[in-house]
């Protein structure tokens, strides 16, 4: 099954989504987003806006991990083709891998209700999440570390982190020091509308990369997560982040999704998010 109900070549395309299986359980995650893609409505009602206006997809499917590199490696090639890389993934690893094929000048907006930034980590739930056959794994390069490594590569202030609401207190002034902007979950509802100038600014004339940690949302409405946290926000206020993105969409991940029987609200919410993340396309 696809990713939506299109019938696009590759070459007619201009978003190419392909999947990540990373982690354990990661393949019946890329399956379930796949088939609820195909039941979600792509009309605004309130403005009578198709996101998917101007979109154009073609999903070339599961990438083998014989390394992580494959990540970085597929992403390159679609740019190459001057198309935008829409992942579909297991876990947030995948974003340091496939963050190596663009421009160090990218805008990065991550929502993730962690900061992600622990310098060595290591528990059984992560490697589970960063579960691999044949890729040995490394607790300085996981779910829990991969934005503190790709800082090290990328200037700091080049990423912007929105919604966190856990990490611990040494993670937490690393993070402070590091140059990196970012509002908690708090912050952002409580002044909303200070988040919304600060996304203007921050990607105005940019190429901009979004990735999406599921449990940027509070998990009364995503709680098909792995690592649910209280107090996260609600669709409509990632719909008014989204929308107050100026730059130009490079680039898009959405990972953490764990699917529960029976149950695919979580699903039916990514799928939209990414609708109005893609709808930032405009050509």
């Amino acid at each position: 099954m696809k990713f939506l109900k299109t019938d696009f070549s590759l070459e007619e395309s201009n978003v190419v989504v392909f999947g990540v299986p990373l982690g354990k359980n990661s393949l019946k995650a890329l399956d379930s987003l796949r088939c609820v893609s195909q039941f979600v409505e792509p009309i605004n009602l309130d403005s009578g806006i198709n996101l998917l206006e101007n979109i154009r997809t073609v999903d070339i499917g599961d990438i083998k991990l014989d390394s992580l590199e494959e990540v970085t490696k597929q992403t390159k090639e679609i740019l190459e083709m001057n198309k935008t890389p829409l992942i579909i993934g297991g876990n947030h690893l995948l974003s340091l891998y496939s963050l190596k094929a663009f421009e160090k000048d990218v805008k990065l907006i991550v929502f993730d209700a962690h900061a992600d930034f622990k310098d060595s980590y290591d528990d059984e739930k992560i490697r589970e999440m960063n579960f691999v056959e044949n890729i040995n794994y490394n607790p300085e390069a996981n779910d829990a570390t991969w934005l503190r490594r790709l800082s090290e590569t990328i200037n700091p202030r080049n990423i912007l982190l929105l919604g966190i609401r856990s990490c611990d207190e040494f993670e937490f002034n690393d993070l402070k020091k590091s140059g990196i902007n970012f509002f908690t979950s708090r912050k952002i509802k409580d002044n909303l509308d200070g988040a919304i100038k600060f996304i203007e600014t921050f990607t105005k004339d940019s190429k901009v990369y979004i990735s999406i940690d599921v449990d940027f949302f509070d998990p009364s409405i995503a709680p098909a997560v792995k690592m649910p946290e209280p107090d996260g926000l609600f669709f409509n206020d990632f719909q008014k982040l989204v929308d107050s993105t100026k730059g130009k969409l490079a680039g898009t991940d959405v990972c953490c999704l764990n699917p529960i029987s029976n149950n695919e609200i979580t699903e039916f919410l990514v799928v939209r998010s990414l609708f109005e993340v893609l709808s930032l396309i405009k050509t």
